[in-house]
């Protein structure tokens, strides 16, 4: 995850991560994930932990 400046605007990038090779070596980054506009954040955790309080009762 970090935290990216794109077209003037910062964002939340969190991305998938994976080893190298078969779970083994050093975790990177891959091209998959989202962008979160800092702006929309907090909408994003209030949503987020609605869903786990959800999951929880079941």
């Amino acid at each position: 995850m970090s935290l990216r400046e794109k077209g003037g605007t910062l964002g939340c990038d969190p991305r998938v991560a994976t080893a190298a090779v078969a779970g083994r070596g050093p975790m990177r980054e891959t091209p998959k994930g989202i962008r979160i506009p800092i702006a929309r954040l907090a909408d994003v955790i209030c949503v987020l932990e609605e869903a786990r309080r959800l999951a929880e009762k079941l």
